[in-house]
């Protein structure tokens, strides 16, 4: 198993819809994006006693499954290393993770939920029998809005932070509860990691401990009509370090562990 010592909260089914619970969705738009799911993975024994192999495949169910990270880990010296988020560890290899090398992806899970167009209003009318309802996703918004990033310091002045970034991807979600689960990377190479490394450096002088910041994801699109849509907005907690002890949260974990 992945020695990611990571914290697994479990957002519960009741929470889904309240506005005020982080990492809940809070709307009812187009998309509904539940993120942040977990790939599975199948432990496999290596060779003549070599290293096991953690198998991750996409998980199938894109309202969460068995249950989904409510908030985030980053620890930014760890996922500046090779392998990033989903690094094989001593005696264990990982294989179809997402994470890689100085990125950080959250795992969306997302399903349309415009109804069946086709199926409105009389079948004699032909202009009703195109379902005009799928949509295309164009990508999504990434952002740390400085509202919500607000920290104190000990000479009792505040410093905020702000991040904004557009990830583009195109994924047909089809009407009537059509999903797609895709890997959208809040930090997204180099520059990004440098960017809340100097944050953390220049600002809040270099902690020891993680610091929590807060980001929001929105997914973006088109309809077969041309109309633009979105999902709710997803509010996430990420807590950030430097380098400490804290594991960078996975994209994949061992089936049921």
């Amino acid at each position: 198993m992945i020695n990611k010592n990571s914290t697994l909260l479990l957002c519960a089914a009741g929470l889904i819809g309240l506005s005020t619970a982080p990492g809940c969705v809070e709307q009812e738009p187009s998309i509904l994006l539940n993120g942040s799911l977990l790939y599975k993975g199948a432990l496999e024994d290596g060779e003549e006693g070599g290293p096991k192999t953690l198998k991750c495949t996409v998980p199938s169910d894109t309202q969460g499954g068995d249950g989904f990270f409510s908030r985030g880990q980053i620890n930014l010296r760890e996922i500046k290393e090779s392998g990033g988020q989903d690094a094989s560890g001593p005696g264990l290899l990982v294989s179809g993770a997402a994470g890689s090398r100085n990125q950080f992806k959250f795992i969306a899970g997302f399903t349309n939920r415009l109804p069946d167009s086709g199926s409105v209003g009389s079948s004699s009318d032909s202009n009703m029998q195109l379902d005009a309802n799928y949509i295309y996703t164009t990508g999504a918004t990434v952002s740390f809005p400085s509202e919500l990033n607000v920290f104190n310091l000990p000479n009792n002045t505040t410093e905020t932070f702000e991040f904004t970034q557009d990830r583009s991807f195109t994924i047909l979600l089809l009407s009537d509860g059509g999903g797609a689960i895709t890997g959208i990377p809040i930090l997204q190479g180099a520059a990004d990691v440098a960017y809340f490394e100097a944050f953390l450096k220049d600002k809040l002088g270099s902690p020891a401990e993680p610091v929590t910041f807060v980001a929001e994801i929105q997914i973006k699109g088109k309809s077969g009509a041309g109309t633009e849509v979105e999902s709710n907005i997803f509010r996430y907690p990420i807590d950030i370090c430097l380098s400490c002890a804290m594991g960078s949260t996975p994209t994949c974990l061992e089936s049921g562990g």
